[in-house]
């Protein structure tokens, strides 16, 4: 029998373990909140097959050293965070290779598959994303009969540039929802947000084609668009408060890429303005949220 671990409990945790039980598989869930009948850690991984990681990036180093001593060769891990550890300043993909045993098979699931939409029965749309195509075949096999589709990319690099830019975009349209701008202002910030995206992923080492993909550009409309999206929804809400504050991976990666780039960071004016705004301490009223994100 398969087994399959699900390393995080929530919304896209229960809907990736859902689709995947079936007879010949045995799914089991941990998370640091314990649930009802929750074994504890070092007796849920042993033996597994394959590992979802479904929660944010600032909890992958931590857990992945937990789990390394449980883990087989033939073990594959999946991550599903898209972002950027505050403490590491480093993306999802080099945590992994640093804190996994050596040679270890992993890969990270990108793309447009939002929770809500999957469990009623919409397709969805994933990148995986490693070095080892066998890792692709096998996901695609265990995924062949969901309303997941998946792609391949070798591009690691690229897609864990690419799943936390989207985020960190998506809040800023999440704040022209917030601010009332209507949708002529939302797909000009939209075409220019992908410019941007498209250029730095570039420079920190992806394929800019990753970028404009649908780890990239795909899941930059979703996210910026969708209802259900935490990011946009954080940033609705400075939208309309004026207030910076919320916890999703947008609201703190945007700093990173402004440290990651350097003196670079200033050819991406949206990007600086992002920072400067979920880093700042005061209230914000919405004639100054449309000075500093309309007047570029």
């Amino acid at each position: 029998m398969l087994k399959i671990t699900i390393l995080g409990a929530g919304a896209i945790g229960q809907t990736i373990g859902k689709i995947l039980v079936s007879p010949s598989r045995q799914v089991k869930f941990w998370d640091r909140k314990p649930t009802k009948n929750q074994k504890a850690l070092e007796k849920t991984v042993p033996k597994s097959d394959f590992i979802f990681l479904c929660f944010p990036s600032s909890g992958i180093a931590e857990t992945t050293k937990l789990i390394s001593p449980y883990l087989t060769k033939k073990t594959i891990i999946i991550s599903l965070a898209k972002g950027i550890s505050q403490n590491h300043l480093k993306t999802v993909d080099e945590i992994l290779e640093k804190n996994l045993p050596k040679n270890q098979p992993f890969a990270l699931l990108a793309g447009p598959f939002l929770a809500e939409e999957i469990k009623n029965g919409l397709p969805a749309f994933g990148v995986v994303a490693s070095k080892n195509w066998r890792v692709f075949q096998k996901m695609e096999k265990l995924f062949a009969k969901t309303a997941i589709q998946l792609e391949y990319s070798s591009d690691v690099r690229g897609v864990a540039l690419s799943a936390s830019l989207k985020n960190v975009y998506a809040l800023l349209l999440g704040i022209i929802d917030g601010l009332g701008l209507g949708l002529n202002t939302k797909g000009f910030l939209t075409a220019k947000a992908a410019e941007e995206m498209e250029e730095i992923v570039k420079i920190l080492g992806g394929h800019h084609a990753t970028a404009m993909g649908t780890a990239g550009l795909g899941d930059f409309i979703t996210t910026g668009f969708s209802p259900h999206s935490r990011n946009r929804g954080v940033g609705e809400a400075i939208g309309r408060t004026g207030k910076p504050s919320g916890q999703s991976e947008g609201f703190h990666s945007a700093s990173i890429f402004v440290k990651l780039l350097g003196k670079k960071s200033k050819k991406f004016p949206l990007l600086v303005k992002l920072a400067k705004i979920n880093a700042s301490t005061r209230k914000f009223s919405k004639s100054d949220l449309k000075k500093i994100l309309i007047n570029y």
